[in-house]
């Protein structure tokens, strides 16, 4: 397995988390920063596994510009209501000046709490996904008091089964089928990451002002 632990918590001032792995930093997005997520993923080769409703998926140039844009500027605002079982992070290499991909966790009443996650075009191939993805692990077992994370990957997908083999995901069982954002229903297998001891983080209270 890849050595891709993270380091310590950090940050997760006002319900804004920050996870550092060797590599990247992961952090709550601001509103440029998801639809710079949203970039990241919109194009062929990544919506071939992803399925992006229509609406979500950026096209040429708005791309590109997305993506050439420094990570963390803009505002935060509250996505609990339009998310209400999903936190995404958005990924950046530690210098913070450009966007490498995004990772959510979401939450489900019958227990299945699973991640997803991309990688932009030119972060592909580094090994970058096993980092993401350990990311959501942490994320889950350390900041949202998760046990057993879940997630899906498509049986012809050898580059997220890598990315999760290596993160310390293990093969699990689950639904033989995954219903994909635009409603495509492709076959999937499992995996799961298991802590024995999780937490919540615990935000700081909102400064006056902030």
């Amino acid at each position: 397995m890849t050595d891709v632990a993270a380091g310590p918590t950090t940050g997760c001032e006002h319900d804004r988390h920050e996870i550092r792995t060797p590599r990247l930093v992961l952090r709550t997005p601001t509103v440029l920063d998801l639809a710079a997520g949203n970039a990241s993923g919109s194009d062929p080769e990544a919506q071939r596994w992803l399925g992006f409703p229509e609406e979500a998926i950026v096209p040429e140039p708005q791309r590109g510009e997305l993506l050439a844009a420094e990570p963390g500027r803009g505002e935060f605002r509250d996505l609990s209501r339009l998310f209400p079982d999903s936190t995404a992070l958005v990924a950046a290499d530690h210098a913070l000046e450009q966007h490498v991909g995004t990772v959510a966790v979401e939450v489900h009443p019958c227990g299945l709490h699973h991640a997803g996650g991309w990688l932009a075009p030119r972060f592909r191939g580094r090994g970058l996904g096993a980092e993401l993805f350990a990311g959501a692990a942490l994320l889950a077992h350390e900041h949202l008091g998760i046990t057993e994370l879940h997630a899906a990957a498509e049986e012809e997908n050898v580059a997220i089964h890598r990315a999760l083999t290596a993160a310390g995901f293990v093969e699990a069982q689950g639904p033989a089928t995954h219903r994909l954002m635009n409603g495509r229903v492709v076959p999937v297998l499992w995996y799961a990451h298991r802590a024995a001891d999780t937490r919540h983080c615990a935000p700081s209270p909102v400064r006056r002002g902030a």
